[in-house]
């Protein structure tokens, strides 16, 4: 469509912000097969240039923008404007780019035409605008047809119309009003359907207005009509209520009329049964399409279904059902946050149900030790398939002697607990891979997928348990230590060099990158955005040596390998921007080696332990009290990174949900290789032990159609008691002083790791934006929003090129980038929530990583 047409059909892909929103629904409606009115529609540029040749655009501008105006005086200035809006004369080139089409129009239509408005804001979900603007029905002539097209513009200025919009928080647009030129159906019956219950907002109830003839007195609310509710799956009829209907609109060729009804058919339904069934069926394949509850208006002539309005419902009651007790209700029960279980491609809100029996608070007790038991206080519901849960209570780490007293006897059973789980982890792999080249059965492929699923969630738990928190009390009472004997050394200095799996996962990339002797390979790194390097090898060259290399190489490491991402899935948890952006720094030799900047970081921690030792000379005690805490910090510290070992056993997972979803669809039992998520575990056994594909199919049609009605609800924020109002202090934001000594205003923040840097801000909305990666450099210091960072961003990769990080603002996932920037030796502050303007990039900036504070330098020369 051209963004400067006068008029356009209504057909194909229509731009909302041209047509209307209730125009543009009807060519989608169109486009998805359902019949409409044949028409066209006059874009908001005819008004545009009418308001701007006839002078009247600034009277049009006050009346909606001034709000001092008393109701008297509105209505005083909007019936001056709609006066001259209807004397104004259309200018020539719109009336000769729409007659031919409204004279066509009205050729064709022995009943008339319907003129109706299609706002910029008219059926959104936000705002429905029903009732607000006028429809005219049954025009005969080009001269009605710009008179009416004229009272549809007025209408959009309506003191009505301008306070509904305020209410509804939109500021309306002068020129905001297309209008809808349709051919007029004489309708047998008319009215409306609403796909969920207007009055209680069930979702799973269809609600069926009927009348004889047309269903402008219905739809506006003038006139009673039958009602019909119909269940919104089987379109069985719940119940029906038919009214007496004295008379009907009717359309003749002599214009709209109202017709009196004989006698005996007054209480006869206006709409069979059948007829019923298939608008709701109609109305449900809108629902889908439109992803959202709809109410729609119809029309029936001559035995076709016509669709002559669709939006959204708004402002539905909240429905959602669910059952607690009276102490349950006490307490607010918040919606779970996704990351902790898993959702099925069709929806991002319900639990699988393949996945419905792991639960997180589960997860991070099973494998709590003592001293910290449960160290998540809570409690977790499922409602309706989406899980809720109490607001979870971290009880913190106990008393740090009696932690370092019963460490002393139990830390080397969680340690040898927690490298059996990885030996476990580790072995489960190498099976599951041998597992997965040979079996092709559905029955075989469920055994797989039940046996790796349970594995990795319990590996899962054994991370979120001594791993999880070993590394943070220990890391407590190092600290806490250092500071009882008066050391200068901090923690963070004696953990720099530490290994984890994130570094072992970087060394494998640089030497990949080492190993690439393909040319073309080379060109593609240096020459191509790093976000289309891999779909360019996997359509030019998917068979190259790097590609087999890489391939194994995601395997090894729970990243998403290339024959996976053919298929558009990711399977990993690392973003694969960042591992070509670590692969590319060798190539143009940005990036320092690995292997050699964690051997310098070892000697500098070595030499720390050193001068601590040199410190506790002459008291055996506290040396060995030193060496022990020491041991353990260095040990448990990296497992915060090495637990996420666990996407290797979860790539399986995925690998092996994908070939089963693909072997029941291929069985006939699941219409989708999705399909499979909708099962549970014990369906899935019961599939592979049934044979009978007649039974299976059934199951798995009752489990999608169990997920579709769940998938209907709209689940509210919480349930229970109202959260408190209570308003949580804003965090102070970093001052900014200027002292003697310093170049520029220094931002105070907190020390994360102890070192210092100076360099250019480059501010990052997203860690894994290509063209971001591809301007880091040595002098580079990060600067990001908490918010924009995730849980598992690849900081090695960016740790080995830039010079410092800055986090402002606080994030969840932020102890990872603490972690690894101490083992790369990076300078580290985080600030308080802040503006960042001061930040922007290009910002000559020094970290002071020991103070926690950040200095904004005079255009100074940047240096590692």
């Amino acid at each position: 469509m051209q963004a400067d047409a006068f008029v356009v059909q209504l057909q194909g892909e229509l731009d909302p912000s041209s047509v209307g929103i209730k125009a543009g629904n009807l060519a989608r409606v169109r486009e998805i097969g359902l019949s409409i009115p044949p028409g066209s529609v006059i874009t908001r540029r005819v008004l545009s240039l009418f308001l701007e040749q006839t002078g009247l655009l600034p009277k049009a501008e006050r009346l909606v923008d001034d709000n001092g105006l008393d109701d008297t005086a509105r209505a005083t200035k909007y019936e001056a404007l709609c006066e001259e809006v209807l004397r104004s004369p259309i200018p020539q080139p719109m009336i000769e780019a729409v007659a031919p089409i409204a004279q066509t129009l009205l050729d064709e239509s022995p009943y008339g035409v319907a003129v109706r408005s299609s706002g910029v804001h008219e059926d959104s979900a936000k705002a429905s605008f029903a009732g607000v603007y006028d429809s005219f029905l049954g025009i005969r002539s080009e001269a009605d047809l710009w008179l009416a097209v004229r009272r549809c513009w007025c209408a959009s200025w309506a003191p009505s119309t301008v306070d509904y919009a305020r209410r509804m928080g939109i500021r309306l647009a002068v020129d905001g009003m297309a209008v809808l030129l349709q051919q007029l159906i004489r309708a047998d019956s008319a009215g409306v359907l609403f796909t969920a219950d207007p009055r209680t907002g069930n979702p799973w109830r269809f609600v069926l207005h009927s009348a004889f003839g047309l269903a402008r007195d219905v739809v506006g609310g003038h006139a009673d009509a039958d009602e019909l509710a119909l269940d919104w799956d089987s379109n069985r009829i719940l119940e029906k209520r038919v009214v007496e209907k004295p008379a009907m609109l009717a359309a003749t060729p002599m214009g709209i009329r109202e017709v009196e009804l004989p006698e005996k058919r007054r209480n006869e339904p206006s709409l069979a049964d059948a007829d019923a069934h298939r608008i709701a069926r109609a109305a449900r394949t809108l629902d889908r399409a439109f992803d959202c509850r709809v109410d729609v208006e119809w029309a029936l002539a001559d035995d076709e279904l016509y669709v002559v309005q669709v939006r959204p419902i708004a402002a539905l009651p909240e429905f959602f059902p669910h059952e607690l007790t009276e102490e349950e209700a006490k307490q607010t029960w918040h919606r779970s946050d996704e990351v902790w279980y898993r959702t099925p491609p069709q929806d991002g809100r319900l639990v699988a149900p393949l996945f419905a029996d792991v639960w997180a608070l589960e997860r991070w007790r099973r494998y709590a030790p003592p001293p910290l038991p449960t160290p998540w206080q809570g409690e977790e519901r499922d409602f309706n398939g989406y899980r809720y849960s109490t607001p979870w209570v971290w009880r913190g780490f106990p008393d740090l002697e009696e932690s370092e007293q019963w460490l002393m006897g139990q830390e080397p059973r969680l340690r040898a607990q927690w490298e059996a789980g990885k030996e476990t982890l580790r072995r489960e792999t190498r099976e599951v891979d041998q597992a997965l080249t040979r079996v092709r059965s559905s029955s075989d492929l469920i055994s797989i997928l039940l046996r790796v699923k349970q594995r990795a969630f319990d590996f899962n738990a054994l991370s979120f348990g001594p791993a999880q928190f070993l590394g943070g009390c220990c890391d407590e009472l190092l600290q806490h230590f250092l500071q009882q004997i008066g050391s200068a050394v901090r923690a963070d200095a004696l953990l720099e060099g530490v290994t984890s799996l994130w570094y072992e996962r970087n060394r494998a990339l640089q030497h990949l990158a080492r190993e690439i002797d393909e040319e073309f390979v080379r060109e593609s790194f240096l020459n191509l955005p790093l976000d289309r390097v891999q779909s360019f090898l996997m359509e030019q060259h998917p068979d190259c040596r790097f590609a087999a290399r890489y391939e194994k190489l995601c395997w090894d490491f729970g990243m998403t390998p290339p024959s996976l991402a053919r298929r558009g899935e990711k399977t990993g948890i690392f973003d694969e921007v960042q591992h070509l952006f670590t692969i590319r720094s060798v190539l143009i030799d940005a990036a320092s080696d690995i292997e050699d900047a964690w051997s310098k970081s070892r000697k500098r921690a070595a030499a720390c332990a050193d001068e601590v030792r040199r410190e506790l000379a002459g008291d055996a005690g506290q040396l060995t009290r030193f060496e022990r805490l020491l041991d353990w910090t260095r040990y448990w510290a990296p497992t915060l990174d090495d637990r996420t070992l666990c996407v290797l056993l979860f790539t399986r997972l995925n690998e092996a949900v994908w070939r089963t979803g693909r072997a029941l669809m291929e069985e006939g039992i699941t219409e989708t290789t999705d399909g499979v998520h909708l099962l549970t575990p014990a369906d899935l056994q019961q599939i592979a032990e049934s044979r009978q594909t007649q039974v299976s199919r059934a199951l798995s049609q009752t489990r999608r159609r169990e997920f579709e009605k769940n998938q209907r609800l709209t689940p509210p924020p919480f349930l229970g008691t109202k959260p408190a109002s209570a308003q949580t202090p804003e965090p102070p934001a970093p001052t900014a002083v200027k002292p003697e000594s310093c170049d520029g205003p220094v931002l105070s923040g907190r020390s994360m790791t102890p070192w210092s840097a100076t360099g250019v801000a480059r501010v990052a909305n997203s860690l894994s934006d290509a063209a971001l990666l591809a301007s880091l450099a040595p002098e580079t210091i990060l600067v990001c929003d908490g918010s924009s960072i995730s849980y598992w961003e690849d900081w090695t990769s960016l740790f080995l090129v830039v010079a410092g990080l800055v986090i402002v603002g606080q994030h969840g996932g932020m102890h990872h980038a603490i972690q690894i920037a101490r083992e790369c030796g990076i300078a580290f502050v985080h600030l308080p929530e802040a503006e960042l303007s001061s930040l922007q990039d290009g910002r000559h900036i020094a970290l002071d990583g020991a103070a926690g504070t950040v200095t904004l330098l005079e255009n100074k020369k940047s240096e590692r």
